[in-house]
């Protein structure tokens, strides 16, 4: 089947052409001629701001407007880049100090394994995976280096092997969700028991190397995930995810 047929006919030109350059094809088109600038803006997801600035900004084929918006999203994710880079560092300390054991999960892996820098992923949270048993005194170290569960979850009920997000005293972190299960192993509730032993050590930048899922199992948690809780709609940036490992790693895992 043609893409083209599954495009909206609104914008279609300059969804095909976000599509192009997501996938690092530089496309024919042009703005003023065949683009409209704004219509490019508004059809593509702000998450995707940054991503796009970082494959087009030395391209020289964005009209100055539109240009300097991505660039503005791209210098504020990279200062909140900076930020998740000390947070971890941060979380790491207090963990390791109360001997608790943990991986990093998706959005800090990508951003610095599959991306073409590491400020061109946003995200919102941060995700560990650690055992159930450690939960209550994981809390606990996190509430020493600033981290509160908000109010409003108090008591609530949530999935199976989740903890309570947890903010942090100053604005401007992201928040830590803390996990005992994967969606690609929905029957374990010792995943971290069953990880850790394959777990690959991660550079994530800024002098922070955490260990993480092995690439296997980090790709079937990145797909599911987004089957799970995405559905795989409405959600361009997990799409992104997920074809930018089937690149970087594609060749490197067991299809079997």
């Amino acid at each position: 089947m043609d893409r083209r047929a599954l495009i909206p006919a609104l914008h279609a030109a300059e969804r095909l052409f976000l599509l192009d350059v997501l996938a690092g094809r530089m496309p024919d088109a042009q703005f003023g001629r065949d683009l409209d600038g704004e219509a490019f803006l508004a059809v593509m997801p702000e998450k995707l701001y940054p991503m796009v600035y970082v494959r087009l900004r030395d391209a020289q084929r964005l009209p100055a407007d539109v240009l300097q918006t991505l660039a503005m999203h791209h210098r504020k994710n990279l200062l909140l880049e900076l930020r998740r880079a000390a947070d971890l560092r941060r979380i790491d300390g207090a963990l390791g100090a109360a001997g608790i054991g943990f991986l990093i999960l998706k959005g800090p892996v990508l951003a610095a394994t599959v991306y073409p820098e590491r400020a061109a992923r946003t995200m919102l949270d941060l995700d560990l995976l650690l055992a159930q048993e450690d939960f209550a005194a994981a809390i606990a170290a996190l509430e020493t280096i600033g981290y509160r569960v908000p109010r409003q979850f108090a008591g609530a009920v949530l999935f199976a092997g989740d903890a309570p997000p947890l903010v942090h005293d100053d604005p401007g972190g992201a928040v830590l969700e803390l996990h005992t299960m994967l969606d690609s192993l929905p029957e374990r509730r010792d995943a971290y028991a069953a990880m850790a032993p394959r777990a690959r050590k991660v550079d994530l930048g800024h002098g922070v190397a955490l260990q993480a899922l092995d690439r296997e199992e980090f790709f079937a948690h990145v797909v599911l995930h987004v089957s799970k809780h995405h559905r795989f709609e409405d959600e361009l940036r997990s799409l992104l995810d997920v074809a930018l490992l089937m690149h970087a790693d594609g060749s490197a895992l067991d299809w079997i």
